[in-house]
């Protein structure tokens, strides 16, 4: 996204000059912005991407280009292993042990009240295991701005990590102590931590990232969270952690990406542009900067953070009030907000929470399920990995649009096998099939469209003159 676009410039309405790479190379800082989470990310492109002050040429900044060095392999690798994989395991990892879930669920609450609980209540339960995580990561996706400015983006990253090892402690001992209150605790804990650390991820490694590979950088977490998912399923069989005695260390097996996290991340450097913004430490970023790029001169990067330092503290702060009342910001909005409802209200959390139950009552023989679980985790990897070229060969409007379409048919298609597989047996291979091609549908369209791809990528929508 090389090259200039006209920029609206203060009430006036005099179009002036911006580079569209200053904006992106806008990076997830929350230092002027009053939410956090994916809120933050939009809300600080949205305020810089329209009121620009650059009246000058050197206010025009060109952002240089780096290369891929083994420090920030290192670094984002122990990254997403350590924050987005555990966030993609605790999305599959109740999948294949549900019916031993089931199980623990009933006799613990037949401990406690003396008495077999009704159908409902069961399912009350089990709902309350599965979706207190989102819950959890709700809290954790708004905390993200006090995390990063607190503790700085790897530090935040780190101390996340705090929620995961507490949860760990809570699953491994929850069948033991017959409580089902400690597995939703454990999870709502453990979804906080992942909620904050899935802002944090692309914060970091944007931020640390040249100019020229942050897009690359940016689909790494969504490709960890896939790989999280299809390892718990993996894991989940009942050959390996899933069978009745051991399913507490599955779920608590997400101490290991994070302690793997603990161990490498504390000896790379923090994200240049916070110790240069937030804590005012030029030596220290610079010092940053040249491990991260692997050369000596980085004045290039130190005089881009300055500037978009000096322009931002020209401008304004923003709410989502002001946000709504801005003609030139209100489309763009109202696009990423369509986008990001679309992405959650698709179903695609129901095929790696309750896909288990989807294939039962298709018919599918109960020692195959797991099998088909799998199934649609490879299936949702492999197409988040080839997603990206089909992106940039088809068009991202193309596959977007294509996507939503191939969901909307294959989950036509799931319906009727899953009403129809009592009349015909070969239904409840129809609906494996349907199954996984709407994952397929997800992962090319809507599983790369982010609230902050989406913005960050649309750059039409804020270079327009007044």
């Amino acid at each position: 996204m090389g090259g200039e676009a006209e920029a609206l410039v203060g009430g006036e309405g005099r179009p002036r000059r911006a580079s569209v790479a200053r904006r992106e190379s806008v990076s997830a800082s929350t230092d002027n912005v009053n939410w956090s989470g994916t809120q933050a990310h939009a809300g600080h492109i949205l305020g810089s991407g329209e009121l620009k002050k650059a009246t000058d040429e050197e206010d025009i900044i060109e952002s240089p280009k780096g290369r891929v060095t083994l420090t920030l392999v290192i670094t984002a690798a122990a990254t997403i292993f350590g924050s987005s994989f555990p966030h993609g395991w605790n999305t599959g990892v109740l999948n294949n042990p549900a019916h031993l879930i089931h199980q623990f669920l009933n006799e613990s609450y037949m401990e406690r009240f003396g008495s077999e609980p009704e159908a409902w209540k069961l399912d009350l339960l089990w709902a309350s295991s599965v979706s207190v995580y989102l819950i959890g990561g709700c809290g954790g996706a708004f905390s993200v701005g006090w995390f990063a400015n607190t503790f700085g983006r790897k530090k935040g990253l780190l101390v996340c990590h705090v929620f995961s090892y507490v949860a760990a402690v809570l699953f491994a001992f929850c069948n033991l102590a017959k409580s089902f209150e400690m597995l939703v605790l454990a999870r709502l804990i453990t979804g906080f931590g992942c909620g904050a650390g899935s802002g944090l991820v692309p914060m970091y490694l944007t931020e640390i990232a040249p100019v020229n590979i942050r897009g690359a950088m940016g689909v790494l977490h969504q490709f960890a969270l896939t790989c999280g998912i299809l390892t718990s399923q993996c894991f989940g069989l009942r050959q390996l952690l899933g069978r009745e005695a051991i399913w507490p260390i599955l779920l608590a097996f997400i101490v290991v990406p994070c302690t793997v996290s603990l161990c490498v991340l504390p000896w790379f450097p923090e994200s240049p542009r916070y110790l240069l913004v937030n804590k005012q430490q030029d030596k220290e970023a610079e010092k940053a900067l040249k491990r991260f790029r692997g050369m000596d001169d980085v004045s290039a990067d130190m005089e881009e953070m300055r500037k978009e330092n000096e322009m931002q503290k020209k401008e304004k702060k923003w709410t989502f009030g002001q946000l709504f009342k801005n003609n030139h910001l209100r489309l763009p909005l109202l696009l990423v907000s369509a986008l990001a409802m679309c992405q959650q209200l698709s179903g695609i959390n129901v095929v790696f929470y309750y896909s288990n139950g989807i294939f039962l009552s298709a018919g599918i023989p109960p020692e195959m399920v797991q099998y088909a679980n799998i199934g649609t985790g490879l299936v949702n990897v492999v197409m988040t990995g080839i997603s990206v070229p089909l992106m940039e060969k088809s068009g991202r409007r193309l596959l977007l649009l294509g996507g939503m379409v191939v969901m909307i048919v294959s989950a036509g298609g799931l319906t009727a096998a899953l009403n129809l597989h009592d009349k015909f047996t070969w239904m409840s291979y129809l609906s494996v099939v349907c199954l996984i091609v709407f994952v397929v549908g997800f992962a090319i369209g809507l599983g790369e469209y982010s609230m902050l791809n989406a913005i960050c990528r649309n750059d039409r929508l804020f270079a327009r003159e007044s």
